[in-house]
């Protein structure tokens, strides 16, 4: 069955599906489709004894659903690939979402890591001609923090307030810790477009 913790965002929370193991003490290959809650299907290569451990992680899925007490988000198909050790990997992901009246947004991501810390390669939400793009650092061992820069670019505030119809371009900046307390600065400059038929 599904944990509770996970359940709670499926519409449907009964699991089902195949999985299949082959290899060798040394190296395993496990490929798995599940068809409930939600369909997905790939494979998960591990090689046990090397050190650190060694991964290659490949999952594709059709769109489903996740809730959020009365609401729901629609996560279109997309897939994710996730290969190295845990002490340098990759990470790509692609998929899309849909919330209320939101327009459609395509998500790609591209990452660098190790068990400490990340470099967000690039990180781009797109509908159309609007973006918003992202690149930097995170990490989360000792503390959390991140350094990452980006860009704006035909952003329509009205998704989010109503009256704020727009298109507006810009650059941004931000950094932060958190242990204790949290220290953020968020920096943005080049602001240019259009708000509410004015221009910036």
């Amino acid at each position: 069955s599904i944990p509770e913790q996970i359940a709670a965002y499926l519409p449907d929370a009964h699991g089902q599906g195949r999985i299949a193991v082959r290899g060798t003490v040394k190296a395993l290959t496990i490929n798995q489709e599940l068809e409930q809650p939600i369909k997905l299907a790939g494979l998960v290569k591990l090689w046990l004894f090397e050190e650190p451990l060694r991964f290659d992680v490949q999952q594709a899925w059709t769109a489903f659903s996740l809730k959020f007490g009365d609401e729901l988000i629609n996560v279109e198909q997309g897939n994710v690939n996730l290969i190295g050790n845990l002490s340098r990997y990759k990470l790509q992901l692609e998929t899309g979402l849909q919330y209320q009246a939101w327009p459609p947004l395509v998500i790609r991501a591209e990452a660098l890591g190790d068990d400490q810390s990340a470099h967000l390669q690039q990180l781009r939400i797109e509908n159309g001609e609007s973006h918003i793009s992202l690149s930097g650092d995170f990490s989360w061992l000792p503390s959390i923090t991140w350094n990452v820069a980006g860009e704006l670019k035909a952003i329509n505030p009205a998704i989010v307030l109503e009256d704020l119809s727009g298109a507006i371009n810009a650059t941004i900046k931000s950094q932060a810790s958190f242990s204790e307390t949290l220290d953020l600065e968020l920096h943005v400059s080049q602001l240019s477009g259009k708000l509410r038929n004015s221009q910036l």
